[in-house]
């Protein structure tokens, strides 16, 4: 009975001490962020969509030098209800879209899967460009002078890849 006792004891604190380690305090909410999606555009067009022997030709003047600096630009051509990435195979695989920008203009080039210009290209309902600003956290040149400095002050021979290996595996980067 004691033993009984005893177990139904211990079994009653361990559930009390786990659930004593899993309580977690709380501190006071930080400030409220930016939107998340501050650095994304999206342009929708949906007239100008006429092919031009091969090729649509649309003035986008969102389209500037920054953007194409700095900006990844994702597109989508839409024919009904079908969205289709560009570039790439559209309507059903029948060609491929590809396109071309400059500051202030974007084209879509039907082509042949061999490459050559497709005669009879699909129709094109409308175009979604969705625009992304990139941010800079440092150039790659910065990061890898960084990573430099910490093995040299570690005294780990750069030139041995078994020395870095084993100096990651013994120290975890903060």
């Amino acid at each position: 009975m004691k033993t009984r006792n005893l177990k139904s004891s211990l079994i009653v604190l361990i559930v009390v001490a786990f659930g004593f380690a899993s309580c977690k305090k709380e501190g006071p909410d930080g400030k409220p962020g930016a939107d998340g999606n501050a650095n994304v555009q999206t342009i929708m067009i949906d007239s100008g969509l006429t092919w031009t022997s091969s090729s649509i030709f649309l003035t986008v003047p969102e389209i500037t030098q920054n953007v194409m600096s700095n900006y990844a630009v994702i597109s989508y051509a839409f024919a009904g209800s079908l969205a289709y990435p560009i570039p790439g195979p559209y309507s059903n695989g029948l060609h491929i879209i590809r396109t071309y920008m400059s500051v202030g203009s974007y084209a879509l080039r039907a082509h042949g899967w061999d490459g050559t210009a497709f005669a009879t290209p699909s129709t094109v309902d409308s175009v979604k460009m969705v625009l992304i600003e990139g941010t800079k956290s440092g150039s790659i040149e910065e990061n890898n002078i960084e990573v430099f400095q910490e093995l040299y002050d570690a005294g780990v021979d750069v030139n041995n890849p078994k020395a870095v290996i084993e100096y990651y595996n013994a120290h975890s980067r903060k």
